[in-house]
């Protein structure tokens, strides 16, 4: 299968938070590994993000509204400020080294598509959802029926914090990453990408990088 890649470096020059570990090797660099801490049996509390998750899957399944519903009539642990979590908050749970399903083992999960809060950035009468069979994602119509994890905490946002840095770069402050900010084969003049982007297999692209 060929790919598109941008090249990554870590780096916690101009971070913000240093959940960025640098082994040294090569072909092992970790962005901000999973962290959880089981806070009781209703409740795990990711130590990344800092969201506190409903620990079990919401019994049965929802359409998009009942969703929303559920999580904001939700108490549990002692706090009733529960919301459906949005599209990049659920993408944190995923783990792409289990599946079946694939997500850090401490949750009781079904592996199948959750609902999330967010809009389809195409399509305004779809949402989105992450499946926990694979890891992947996709969009439905808001009256098909889906699974629900509820989160609480202070939104997490992890896209939007960036640096371009001048020299071919952009750091993400977020997490701490210094980004190629081209695509392979593509260039930066000071003002647009110049050229059109390259695709490699995965032996390729591990070379390159």
């Amino acid at each position: 299968m060929a790919v598109c890649l941008c090249m990554l470096v870590t780096s916690n020059t101009q971070a913000q938070t240093t959940h960025v570990p640098d082994t040294g090797y090569l072909y092992d660099h970790s962005c901000n590994p999973q962290s959880f801490t089981t806070i009781d049996n209703d409740i795990i509390r990711d130590n990344v993000t800092g969201l506190m998750w409903q620990q079990a899957t919401a019994p049965g399944s929802y359409n998009h509204q009942e969703a929303l519903n559920y999580c904001a009539d939700l108490s549990l642990g002692g706090f009733d400020d529960w919301r459906l979590p949005s599209f990049e908050e659920l993408l944190t749970l995923v783990d792409a080294d289990s599946y079946n399903p694939a997500i850090y083992w401490g949750f009781n999960t079904v592996a199948s598509y959750y609902w999330s809060s967010t809009t389809d950035n195409m399509y305004s009468n779809l949402r989105m959802l992450v499946d926990f069979n694979g890891g992947g994602s996709n969009s439905y119509y808001t009256d098909y029926n889906y699974y629900v994890r509820a989160v609480r905490g202070q939104t997490y946002a992890p896209l939007g914090d960036f640096v371009i840095n001048g020299d071919g770069t952009v750091t993400d402050r977020d997490t701490g990453l210094i980004w190629q900010q081209c695509n392979y084969g593509q260039t930066w003049n000071g003002s647009q990408v110049m050229g059109w982007p390259a695709a490699l297999n995965w032996y390729d692209a591990r070379d390159y990088i």
